[in-house]
């Protein structure tokens, strides 16, 4: 069973790893926010969810590939997500799986969210990018 926490200055190489694994590198992107999941105080897991006045946003979610489908991101989500008082809004090619959490596709996107153009979506698959909301 993995365990949570959020990350610290130390957890940079690790944070490094995952997001260069998971191919989740951004422009300008920075270590802080992130949480983590830990296997035999291994870190498997990140996601990044930075909270703004009126939102949360989740940046980046991703797990080690010999850890996947073993419900990390899962695990991850259900601890950020749990009792969060605003809406978390995310930008993502994978949309059923964010589905399975009540996110659903934002009707409007709000002006304090960043543009996705920041993110290098342009390299990515901007037609099948979705903003999705819970």
């Amino acid at each position: 069973m993995p365990t949570f926490r959020p990350a610290t200055p130390k957890d940079s190489a690790s944070i490094r790893r995952v997001l260069d694994e998971a191919d989740l590198h951004f422009p300008g992107e920075s270590y802080e926010d992130f949480f983590l999941a830990e296997i035999n105080h291994e870190v498997v897991g990140i996601a990044r969810l930075e909270e703004y006045k009126d939102l949360f946003f989740l940046t980046s979610l991703g797990v080690l590939k010999p850890f996947q489908k073993q419900g990390v991101a899962t695990f991850l989500l259900n601890h950020l997500l749990a009792g969060k008082n605003k809406k978390i809004y995310l930008y993502t090619i994978i949309p059923d799986f964010f589905r399975a959490f009540g996110f659903r596709p934002a009707e409007a996107i709000p002006s304090s969210l960043p543009a996705k153009e920041i993110f290098g979506c342009d390299q990515c698959l901007p037609g099948q990018c979705f903003c999705m909301v819970k």
